[in-house]
């Protein structure tokens, strides 16, 4: 992954990396901007893109994937995020 891209006006584009139970995957990767990174036996990266005007701000970025993901009915237990390979 690479370095937050800029909209030009105050937002910044986060790509956060994303460990998901793959019973998920396929209704996740129909969303906008979601793309496949790794899979491995139950457990599949995707890089979900989220903007924020407030870059290194981890606590956002959990609220909102929890956010998302539970009105998706994707359980809190059924992720976690790859900081490391995560922009942010």
């Amino acid at each position: 992954m690479s370095h937050l891209k800029s909209n030009g006006f105050g937002s910044f584009q986060q790509l956060i990396a994303v460990w998901v139970d793959t019973v998920h995957v396929p209704q996740l990767l129909k969303l906008q901007g979601v793309k496949l990174i790794e899979e491995r036996a139950h457990r599949t990266l995707l890089e979900y893109p989220l903007w924020t005007t407030r870059p290194d701000d981890d606590e956002t970025v959990v609220y909102e994937l929890q956010y998302r993901f539970s009105a998706l009915g994707i359980p809190f237990a059924d992720w976690s995020i790859d900081w490391e390979r995560s922009v942010y």
